[in-house]
């Protein structure tokens, strides 16, 4: 009995944890977007291409830091 008690508790934690993580989520999403947006206006197609790909290798060195972290 006392053990559900301490399950029932823990179910509020686990919701706001989902939450913040949710709001992260969206946050990198509207940053991407940004990043993204910018990147497309760019009429020069070689220039688009370059800056495409820096962005994804920054993209990809932040994952390898944030999995050392």
């Amino acid at each position: 009995m006392i053990k559900e008690k301490k399950d029932m508790r823990g179910i509020p934690n686990t919701i706001g944890r989902l939450y913040v993580q949710f709001l992260i989520i969206i946050a990198i999403a509207f940053v991407f977007s940004l990043a993204l947006n910018g990147i497309f206006s760019i009429e020069d197609a070689e220039m688009r291409i370059a800056m495409s790909s820096a962005f994804l290798a920054l993209f990809t060195g932040a994952l390898m830091l944030l999995g050392r972290v």
